[in-house]
């Protein structure tokens, strides 16, 4: 009993902790996961509607806003991707070691990006980090490391601002006059191949 017990507890020990240390790995791991959904719905909400980025900097709703643009969102606004990147890694930092000192997130990379589909826009946000495991394996000088990664990607289209747009160049279609000359050339266009038609019969 006592030999079996000398091979078998150690065996049984190391399983149960490696289980302990593995369990609070991917506890830390699910919290980076959390702070990177956030982080790319903030950045989405950003680029949707600027007005997100005032009230979440000053607390209050802005009295005067200028950003009116039309089709902001159509082109890549690299303050609000390095912002939503500082803001991951501040997240990130705070996001502690779980149950167990030594197993915080390390050698952290963080980008952020808005990407245009035509139809439809995302934000992502791309995580990948470390986590070191508190157990030197024999003949490791250093504690194994794991490796992760983490992306969200969430929309980013402003259905309500495509409406507004699309009546803007509506309204700008038909007060310039050009709506009036396209008819016009479309209607040449069907009494010349009227005419032709007439002609071939």
């Amino acid at each position: 009993m006592v030999v079996e017990a000398t091979l078998v507890f150690p065996v049984v020990f190391f399983v149960i902790f490696f289980m302990i240390y593995a369990g609070n790995m991917f506890y830390v791991s699910a919290k980076v996961d959390a702070v990177t959904d956030i982080m790319a719905v903030q950045g989405a909400a950003y680029y949707t509607d600027p007005m997100m980025e005032k009230i979440k900097g000053s607390g209050q709703v802005p009295t005067t806003f200028k950003d009116i643009r039309p089709y902001r969102y159509w082109f890549k606004t690299a303050s609000v991707e390095n912002e939503i990147r500082e803001e991951t890694g501040r997240r990130l930092g705070k996001v502690g070691a779980g149950f167990f000192a030594g197993m915080e997130p390390v050698s952290i990379m963080t980008q952020a990006g808005y990407g245009n589909h035509l139809f439809y826009d995302t934000f992502t946000v791309d995580v990948t980090y470390k986590i070191k495991f508190p157990i030197r394996f024999i003949g490791s000088e250093d504690p194994l490391s794991v490796a992760f990664h983490s992306k969200a990607i969430a929309s980013a289209t402003d259905t309500d601002e495509f409406i507004r747009n699309t009546d803007m160049v509506l309204d700008y279609y038909e007060s310039s006059g050009v709506k009036d000359k396209v008819q016009e050339a479309v209607g040449k266009v069907k009494e010349f191949f009227g005419q032709g038609s007439g002609m071939k019969n």
